[in-house]
């Protein structure tokens, strides 16, 4: 997305934005801009806010992770979907590079799409599903690591989106819905960000490592976590 284009969706986001939002979004960022700026929720104050991010390095053309988090945060979602014009195009030129592609198998044919050897976090099973029994073209994206680490995003939440947004459903792993994870704020926005945009997803718990014999309350209360941050159901499994 070209600088300027970045810019104007920024203007149109502000047409979504009530006072009370711009308030909660200067609290969010007050260690972030000038103190003049932080107490300033008025139109101008909120473009010196961004203008003041974009000084900073904060937010670019390639990432507006920090202002999609803000969003979520404050919970205004109608400021999200400013930016799926530039997560769908971010998409779209991930969709136009090749795919390695494995032998079909049962009418099912696999695309590995994810192998990071530099992360410790990536995974190999990220996993693209299209059967001859859908009817409309469906996605499954089955993914282990951290959310934000997806090929090579390495923190960088709208191009994480971007990937992710190519799916349909998507499965995430264990232990993601734990307010301690270390990845569990950004997998909370990019679940946000990714319902938005009419996808689903589900939380992954397996019943046979992590649950270990938990009782039914205990379990219940990983199915709520789940649902806390946006998953629209379980996967259950047994390792």
């Amino acid at each position: 997305m070209e600088h300027h284009q970045l810019r104007a969706y920024l203007l149109k986001l502000q047409d979504r934005l009530n006072d009370n939002d711009r308030k909660r979004l200067h609290f969010l960022f007050g260690n972030d801009v000038s103190p003049q700026i932080r107490d300033d929720p008025s139109l101008g104050g909120t473009l010196s806010l961004i203008e003041s991010l974009f000084d900073q390095g904060k937010i670019n053309e390639q990432d507006v992770s920090v202002l999609i988090t803000a969003f979520n945060e404050i919970q205004c979602h109608n400021a999200v979907r400013v930016f799926q014009g530039q997560m769908q195009q971010l998409q779209s030129k991930a969709s136009n590079e090749p795919l390695p592609s494995l032998p079909q198998i049962n009418s099912t044919t696999f695309h590995q799409l994810v192998e990071d050897q530099e992360d410790k976090y990536s995974a190999r099973n990220i996993i693209s599903i299209t059967t001859s029994a859908v009817k409309a073209p469906k996605r499954l994206g089955y993914y282990h690591a951290w959310p934000s680490t997806v090929q090579g995003a390495r923190g960088n939440i709208t191009a994480a989106i971007a990937t992710f947004s190519q799916f349909d459903l998507l499965v995430f792993g264990n232990d993601l819905a734990n307010v301690w994870h270390n990845d569990h704020n950004n997998t909370r926005t990019i679940i946000s960000s990714l319902n938005v945009m009419g996808k689903s997803v589900y939380g992954y718990i397996d019943m046979g490592v992590t649950t270990k014999n938990l009782s039914i309350s205990e379990m219940k209360k990983i199915v709520d976590d789940w649902a806390k941050i946006g998953a629209k159901g379980i996967m259950w499994a047994y390792a």
